[in-house]
């Protein structure tokens, strides 16, 4: 498997399956918070008040899953951001990399050969610059340039 199936697959569980999977936790929450609606006839007893002990254990409980449940979707959301951006990143470094190789791919194909220029002479010498462009020890910043003779240098 390639590089680039690897992210469209990412792309596709970023984009696709964790949202729908988010979807399904948000909507556990709604059911979650609108179960409170219902408490005060389910732990009502006849002569007794609606704040008995296990009307009290029951929303503690209720709050407690319905946190866990909204944050579960909040991270799940998190997740899918992520796994976006990276695909994202990914295809703009890989933007910036071709233009670099179409670059590179540019001056190796025009680079003259027997194949491509009927000028081309493998015997002609190879032109380089003139003059290297190290400063020289008259530079005006003050960089000495010490020519190197094949003898090591000794300070003093």
């Amino acid at each position: 498997m390639s590089l680039d199936a690897d992210l469209e697959q990412l792309w596709i569980a970023g984009y696709v399956h964790i949202p729908r999977i988010a979807e399904t936790y948000s909507t556990i929450g709604q059911r979650v918070s609108e179960s409170i609606q219902g408490m005060d006839s389910a732990f009502k007893t006849p002569g007794q008040d609606t704040s008995n002990m296990q009307r009290t254990e029951w929303s503690s409980l209720r709050t407690s899953i319905q946190y866990i449940v909204d944050q579960t979707c909040v991270n799940l959301l998190d997740t899918s951001d992520a796994l976006l951006r990276v695909v994202d990143a990914y295809r703009e470094s890989d933007l910036i990399t071709a233009e670099e190789l179409d670059k590179i791919d540019t001056i190796i194909n025009n680079y003259p050969t027997s194949e491509n220029d009927a000028n081309y002479d493998p015997g002609a010498p190879v032109d380089l610059p003139p003059e290297s462009p190290i400063p020289r020890p008259d530079d005006p910043r003050g960089i000495d340039i010490i020519p190197h003779t094949g003898d090591t240098y000794e300070e003093g």
